[in-house]
């Protein structure tokens, strides 16, 4: 079985490198990870390209909106 992580963010590049690092070390690896930034002006692109190489990572950028709406978003865009 495959899983989805999707990590809506704003504004936590240092965050976002912290669980991308704790990701890479899991023994499960059946997993894709989707990167939401919410219009964020600190944005965490650069983290997450460093990651492209160990981890099966997406990332999408969207203009700032509620919380609900990133995490509906979300959820189509793994669909």
């Amino acid at each position: 079985m495959r899983y989805s992580v999707i990590i809506p963010v704003y504004n936590r590049p240092g965050e976002v490198d912290e669980l991308l690092q704790s990701l890479t070390v899991q023994h499960f690896k059946d997993f894709e990870v989707v990167v939401v930034e919410d219009g964020s002006s600190i944005p965490c692109k650069g983290v997450v390209d460093r990651y492209a190489d160990r981890l099966n990572i997406k990332y999408f950028s969207k203009p700032n909106s509620d919380r609900k709406s990133t995490r509906l978003n979300s959820s189509h865009t793994v669909s």
